[in-house]
């Protein structure tokens, strides 16, 4: 029998962190702080949650000047990559990583924290 091309669509997602949805798919009206936390949420192990505060630096974090200092969402404004910064800040919240206030002047969506020497770990597999 000859195999046919199919143009239908070729993946079944039930949901995940990955595309912050719950498997029944009732979440699609959610709030991107909500569905961030729902991502952050499938995160239950130290070196889960560590890998993807590390992804997340990767994406648009830096190092302070000082060194004293690591900075998340780079230049961005509160209302830029909503859901991914109320993933962080859960994340950081579950590793016991508090937030540090961030200097006057910079923009009202970075997230400031201290160093930490497991994040700074992880951070030199994504610089």
């Amino acid at each position: 029998m000859a195999r046919r091309y199919d143009p239908g669509p070729q993946e079944f997602s039930t949901g995940d962190a990955e595309d912050g949805r719950g498997s029944d798919g009732t979440d699609l009206d959610a709030s991107p702080e909500t569905l961030g936390a729902v991502r952050a949420a499938a995160f239950t192990t130290e070196a889960a949650a560590i890998e993807e505060v590390g992804r997340i630096w990767g994406d648009s974090g830096i190092v302070d000047p000082t060194d004293q200092y690591v900075v998340f969402f780079d230049s961005l404004e509160a209302d830029e990559d909503r859901a991914e910064r109320a993933e962080l800040l859960t994340l950081l919240g579950f590793l016991g990583i508090e937030r540090v206030e961030a200097p006057a002047g910079a923009p009202s969506g970075e997230v400031w924290v201290r160093t930490d020497p497991r994040l700074d770990r992880e951070f030199a597999r994504w610089s």
